[in-house]
C-alpha cells in the first residue's frame, strides 16, 4: 500500500509536461514519457544504481526515495494552490507567475529558488525548488520535478512542502560501495569517494572499470575485486 506522498510524487513523475520540439526528446526521450511505462510498484523498486560502461561509470539516485526522504507535502495547501492556479484568470499563465500570484494573494512573500541541476547530484532527474513564507512568517518549498528532455523546461505542477533543516545537498551524493574483502568507500560529493581502510581520498576516475568478457565492473582501488553498491 502506497502512502499519498508516495502517490503523489509518483503522478509528478509521470505529470506529461509536454513534446515541444526545442525539448529534445525525440519520439520517447523525455522522462515523463519513459516513466508512464512504469508501475508504482516498478517505479518505487530500487534505490541506488551502479552502471558501469567500457568509458566510465556512475551511480543513480531514485528520485523517488529522494523526494520522500526531503519532503512532506502539504495535501490541504497544495489542493488549494492548484485550484488557484487551474482557475480561469491563471490557467494560460506558468507556474512561477501562478506561484508568485498566489502567494501575495495570500499575504506571503517569495523567497530564493533553486535547482539540483546547480549542485553535484546523481539523482534520476532534476527537482526544482521555489521557497516563501505564509502571511504568519513560515517557510514553506514548492516542489517540482524535471519531466522534460532539456533542463531548461518540462517541469511538473508544484507540491508545497513545509521547510524543513534537511541538508538535501547530502542526499543527493548519497552512496556506498564495497568489496568481498570488507573494503568500503562512501562518496564525499559527486567526484570524490573516500576509502575507509587504509583511509584515501580519490576522484571517481581513479576507482578503475575491468571487463571480465562478460561484462564491465569496477574495482577495489585496494584488492582489485568487485565494487557492488
Amino acid at each position: 500500500m502506497f502512502t499519498y506522498q508516495q502517490r503523489a510524487w509518483f503522478h509528478a513523475i509521470t505529470e506529461n509536461t509536454g513534446t515541444h520540439i526545442l525539448d529534445s526528446g525525440g519520439a520517447m526521450g523525455r522522462h515523463w514519457q519513459r516513466n508512464r511505462l512504469l508501475t508504482i510498484e516498478d517505479a518505487y523498486n530500487w534505490t541506488h544504481r551502479l552502471d558501469v560502461r567500457s568509458y566510465g561509470w556512475d551511480v543513480q539516485i531514485n528520485v523517488l526515495h529522494y523526494l520522500t526522504s526531503n519532503y512532506v507535502i502539504d495535501r490541504s495547501r497544495t489542493s488549494r494552490f492548484h485550484r488557484f492556479a487551474y482557475s480561469g484568470k491563471m490557467r494560460r499563465e506558468d507556474w512561477w507567475t501562478c506561484l508568485e500570484e498566489w502567494v501575495k494573494e495570500t499575504g506571503g512573500e517569495m523567497g530564493r529558488g533553486d535547482n539540483t541541476y546547480n549542485h553535484e547530484n546523481w539523482l534520476s532527474q532534476e527537482v526544482l525548488i521555489h521557497s516563501f513564507w505564509d502571511a504568519e512568517g513560515e517557510e514553506w518549498e514548492a516542489v517540482q520535478t524535471h519531466n522534460g528532455a532539456d533542463v531548461r523546461g518540462g517541469y511538473s505542477k508544484p507540491f508545497l512542502c513545509r521547510a524543513s533543516d534537511t541538508e538535501y545537498e547530502v542526499w543527493m551524493t548519497d552512496g556506498w560501495l564495497g568489496c568481498e574483502n570488507g573494503h568500503s568507500l562512501y562518496a564525499d560529493g559527486a567526484s570524490h569517494w573516500i576509502l575507509n581502510e587504509p583511509y584515501r581520498s580519490m576522484h571517481w576516475n581513479e576507482i578503475k572499470v575491468r571487463n571480465n568478457g562478460k561484462a564491465y565492473w569496477l574495482a577495489c582501488p585496494e584488492c582489485n575485486k568487485k565494487l557492488t553498491l
